[in-house]
């Protein structure tokens, strides 16, 4: 008995296990020819965010033509009185007290979130109220299934035309129409038979024309979906491509549409920073390995640029110029200390790279406050630059330092004070200008003196 009991158990488990076989492959048939017909994604999160563009948009307008659907349905009891002058009131009850309501109850659940998430459910058990209640009326009217098929191919038309669901749904209301029209006719004592096939061939040709709109409307909108994804896409591509060559606030400045974008800034701190050797240790080095070199150094210099509040202005060659301060925003102290730090940051990384790979190169760096002007400049290539008396002392500056040195004007040892640990004053002055700069060397920064 109980061995019996265990094949019984495992031919019950194997049975089902193979229908669950049959769904899935089913399942996954039907997904396969759905995508290649164009009618759905093969990301779920594709098809999630379709829903939310092309149905939930549509909820205020399934509001409205559900509530005007519950309306419409209700005033054929005037078609019924005249199909069954003597025995219509069945008919009537059924619209006004069954289908309407529900259909209006429909309307009203959809205000709400969870209701609105399943719009398209709540479309399809509207369709299945009229279908049914359809089926119902006709089924006791005398005679009624002689008018049947114009009645469910006006509903189906309808809901494929007014209503916005996806076909898969759409295919599943045209399938309880095909079996609502087929219980109602079997149902309905007096219906003739031939009329079963008249409504049928009616109704099938509604469907199929309902079907064929609803696809070719639903493609439309797929395609639509994807090509706006792919076009934000590509907007956001641009965006991170331009604020990766221009600071932030001068990206935004540009896709708010300014066209001349040109600034005085009447003081900021300039670092200028210069690779030696790097000329020579070029012609040993293949283009590979030079490009890898001068992205590396960059790219750390660049992330050093970002902690310190320094604005990555250019790259020319192997140097390397950072400017802080352009938000007008910052005090002397600061705009001094965020450069010194960068400096020190971009002479440390120098160093390590050295030890770790013997190059023999080093860096020069200038370090100055000062006014200058900066904008955009160019326009199949706008490039962001700085111009001004700042610049061109920061890089006097950085020629006149040793290999591995910081120089500074005497303006941003004045700024950083006590915090700074400096050398001996120097006298740089200029070949091009009658001008002449106080400097001292930087060697560290004294937190403690800060």
């Amino acid at each position: 008995m109980t061995a019996s009991r265990c094949d019984s158990e495992r031919s019950f488990q194997g049975q089902m296990h193979n229908m669950n076989n049959t769904v899935y492959l089913l399942k996954s048939v039907m997904m396969s020819v759905m995508q290649s017909l164009g009618l759905l994604f093969v990301d779920d999160n594709d098809e999630r965010k379709f829903f939310d563009q092309y149905v939930q948009k549509s909820v205020v307008a399934t509001q409205i033509f559900l509530a005007l659907g519950a309306l419409s349905f209700a005033s054929y009891y005037k078609q019924d009185i005249l199909i069954n002058p003597n025995d219509y009131y069945i008919a009537n009850m059924i619209r006004i007290f069954f289908a309407m309501p529900l259909m209006l109850l429909c309307s009203i659940a959809i205000s709400f979130r969870w209701f609105k998430k399943r719009i398209e459910i709540i479309v399809v058990i509207n369709a299945f109220v009229v279908n049914f209640a359809q089926a119902w009326i006709f089924s006791n009217l005398e005679n009624g299934y002689n008018y049947a098929g114009v009645g469910f191919c006006t509903i189906f038309l309808a809901l494929s035309i007014a209503f916005i669901v996806r076909i898969t749904y759409l295919a599943v209301i045209a399938i309880s129409a095909l079996l609502f029209t087929i219980g109602g006719h079997l149902y309905a004592n007096n219906a003739d038979p031939g009329w079963l096939i008249v409504n049928m061939i009616g109704l099938l040709t509604a469907l199929m024309l309902g079907m064929a709109g609803a696809i070719i409307r639903e493609r439309a909108a797929r395609s639509q979906f994807m090509a706006n994804r792919a076009l934000s896409k590509s907007r956001l591509r641009a965006e991170a491509l331009l604020r990766s060559i221009l600071p932030e606030k001068i990206a935004d400045r540009m896709q708010a549409g300014e066209i001349d974008i040109a600034d005085s800034l009447p003081e900021v701190s300039v670092v200028f920073a210069d690779i030696a050797g790097f000329t020579s240790l070029s012609r040993r080095l293949s283009p590979t390995d030079l490009i890898r070199l001068l992205d590396g150094m960059f790219s750390s210099f660049d992330s050093a640029a970002d902690r310190c509040a320094m604005e990555k202005i250019t790259t020319i060659g192997d140097a390397y110029l950072a400017v802080g301060g352009m938000d007008g925003k910052s005090t002397r102290e600061a705009l001094a200390h965020n450069a010194a730090q960068l400096a020190l940051a971009i002479r440390d990384h120098v160093t390590l790279l050295i030890a770790h790979t013997g190059y023999p190169i080093n860096v020069r760096i200038g370090i100055h406050l000062g006014p200058l002007v900066a904008g955009v400049v160019g326009e199949r290539r706008p490039t962001f630059d700085c111009w001004g008396e700042a610049i061109v002392v920061a890089q006097r500056l950085e020629n006149q330092v040793q290999e591995g040195g910081i120089l500074m004007s005497d303006t941003v040892v004045a700024a950083l004070g006590a915090s700074a640990i400096v050398g001996d004053a120097r006298t740089i002055s200029f070949d091009s200008a009658p001008l002449q700069v106080e400097a001292r060397e930087l060697l560290s920064l004294n937190r403690s003196g800060a």
